[in-house]
């Protein structure tokens, strides 16, 4: 009994997340955002990573836990917010923000730089 419960428990999680990328793929196509940032270096980046369009650039990923210039994840550059220039988040069509529990902050951090690049975040 317990088996059946934590398959369905793991298969439930698995649709909720394919539904989660279909949705943020809309997302991306509504913005015809092809220069992507996303926003958390976890495992909602990598789903991401892993399903995104190949048409899709992901030019860095932001990161508060990001130490030097040479930290990657899954081949990205991540970097953090404060290392980001101002010219590189004006190139990005969207910044996808991969957290269920930050996103406020998130959207404050981004407004302090610019209040116009909320109108490039797609939540996750």
């Amino acid at each position: 009994m317990k088996t059946i419960q934590l398959v369905c428990s793991y298969v439930g999680k698995i649709i909720k997340l394919k539904k989660r990328v279909r949705q943020l793929k809309r997302e991306c196509k509504k913005l015809e955002a092809q220069n992507v940032m996303i926003w958390g270096a976890n495992d909602y980046a990598k789903s991401i990573l892993l399903n995104l369009d190949s048409n899709m650039v992901i030019t860095k990923i932001i990161d508060a836990k990001a130490k030097s210039t040479n930290d990657q994840f899954l081949g990205i550059n991540i970097t953090s917010l404060q290392s980001i220039n101002r010219i590189e988040l004006t190139k990005v069509d969207a910044i996808i923000l991969a957290t269920d529990t930050y996103l406020q902050s998130m959207r404050n951090d981004l407004a302090e730089i610019d209040p116009a690049f909320l109108k490039k975040v797609i939540a996750f």
